[in-house]
């Protein structure tokens, strides 16, 4: 299946490469959008479900991706919003059974529309031990510009922080995706608020433990 027709992948691919006929920020949050609205739509048949065995509509958490995957190459771009966007993107759509929650992750390339790594998981609810937004920090060393930096070896140092959506379960597998970071933007403001995803499967734990 791809989740972009190739009318939006070229003016994604555009929009990462600085074309001359760019689409905006505004429209290109809008492509990625509908990435991630058929990539929910596709879960169903990746888990093997059909709509009236869920519970509720799939909720969906993604942010960039900045890891290499299948060779692709990653780009990145600062719009004039001052937003920047990953041309790979993590995305883990969830969806609600009676008894177990299904998970469908892939890193989509938006230039291409391809989806790398994709894999499709279930959890019993009983087995989930928590799910949470974690922020981890770290300091970044990177090597100061300039001549000084080159002839005197020069680092400075930025501490950095890291938003994570975590869910652990009692098998040791846990789903990890970075959905923001210091440098980048998830582009929050095109899906449900993450927490929103937290409350809703801490409240199906609740109710099956």
């Amino acid at each position: 299946m791809v989740l972009l027709d190739d009318s939006s992948q070229r003016k994604l691919k555009s929009y990462f490469k600085d074309g001359l006929f760019a689409p905006s920020d505004k429209e290109v949050d809008s492509l990625i959008k509908v990435a991630i609205e058929n990539f929910a739509r596709f879960s169903y048949q990746e888990l093997g479900l059909d709509v009236d065995e869920t519970m509720r509509a799939p909720m969906s958490v993604f942010g960039p991706r900045t890891d290499h995957q299948g060779g692709v190459d990653i780009v990145y771009k600062k719009g004039r919003d001052k937003e920047v966007r990953y041309s790979l993107v993590d995305i883990a759509v969830l969806q609600f059974t009676k008894d177990r929650l299904g998970i469908c992750r892939c890193a989509l390339d938006l230039m291409s529309g391809r989806m790398l790594n994709k894999t499709s998981k279930e959890y019993f609810y009983k087995d989930i031990v928590s799910i949470s937004i974690e922020t981890e920090s770290f300091t970044k060393t990177k090597k100061r510009a300039g001549i000084l930096g080159e002839l005197f070896e020069m680092h400075t140092q930025k501490m950095c922080n890291i938003e994570k959506f975590v869910l652990k379960n009692s098998g040791g597998e846990d789903l990890v995706i970075n959905i923001s970071n210091d440098e980048t933007s998830n582009n929050n403001k095109l899906s449900e608020d993450f927490s929103n995803v937290v409350v809703a499967v801490k409240k199906l734990i609740q109710n099956k433990k």
